[in-house]
Parts: structure tokens; C-alpha cells; sequence
């Protein structure tokens, strides 16, 4: 089994964000095509040893990994409602790509949690309810 290491310059220690995302890439990488990756920081930077290659690493990014669905439809601009930026959601909605199901799914669950509403739910009166939904009703895979 060969072992490629990858350099990744974009992400630093500092601040959180670069940080985070060495961490989502090294999760993704590991969970999705690689079980046997693994990731430092070394001069301000993070490395992934992993038997991808640069090719195989970028053929996972591009047209493999499943990203995590993560919705937050008791959210205003949350894509759910009339009046909301859809540029993020619906890209993924009219996806026929199979790593895209759970999200669809997910979308879905939170389309019918939000059915009716022309707005972001109120905070105190419908918010709760629709926490309630999800915590019973949408378990993930």
C-alpha cells in the first residue's frame, strides 16, 4: 500500500476556520474513502497521509463525498421560506446524485417541518414546536 502525504497550505492553525476545515477534510477523508488516513500540523500547516493520491484526493472532493446534511429551517434565510436565497439549497434539492439522498432527505424533512410558513417561524411560539419535530422525527443515518 503506497502512502501519500499532502501539504495543505490553506489550512493553518489560526485562525478557527482554517482549523476547522483541516479537521472536516481529515473526518471526510477518513470516513468516506481512506479509514487508515491520518493528520498533523507541521510548520503552520496541516498534512494528510493517506493513500490517495493527488488525483484520487481531488476525484473524492469533486464527484464522491457526501457532504454532512446539516438544515436549519426555524432559521430566516435558511432557503425554506418564499422570500429566502435558494442559491445554496436548491443546487442540492434538483440533484440527481446519489451522495446528495440524505441531504434531499433532510431538505425534505425540513420543508415539511416549515409547510405553510411565509416566514421565519416565531421564536417563541412556533421554533419550539418545530424542535421538538425534529428531535422525534429526524434521526440521520
Amino acid at each position: 500500500m503506497t502512502l501519500h502525504l499532502h501539504r495543505l497550505n490553506g489550512c493553518q492553525p489560526t485562525p478557527l476556520a482554517h482549523y476547522l476545515k483541516a479537521l472536516g477534510i481529515l473526518r471526510l477523508v477518513a470516513e468516506q474513502a481512506d479509514a487508515s488516513a491520518r493528520g498533523w500540523w507541521q510548520d503552520e500547516h496541516f498534512c494528510l497521509l493517506t493513500t490517495l493520491d493527488r488525483s484520487a484526493l481531488e476525484q473524492f472532493f469533486l464527484e464522491e463525498y457526501a457532504p454532512t446534511p446539516f438544515i436549519d429551517p426555524w432559521n430566516g434565510g435558511s432557503g425554506f421560506f418564499p422570500k429566502d436565497n435558494k442559491a445554496g439549497i436548491d443546487p442540492i434539492k434538483t440533484s440527481s446524485a446519489a451522495r446528495f439522498d440524505p441531504y434531499r432527505q433532510a431538505i425534505a424533512q425540513g420543508a415539511q417541518a416549515t409547510k405553510g410558513m411565509k416566514a421565519k417561524p416565531d421564536a417563541k411560539k412556533d421554533k419550539p414546536r418545530i424542535l421538538q419535530e425534529a428531535a422525534r422525527n429526524w434521526r440521520g443515518t
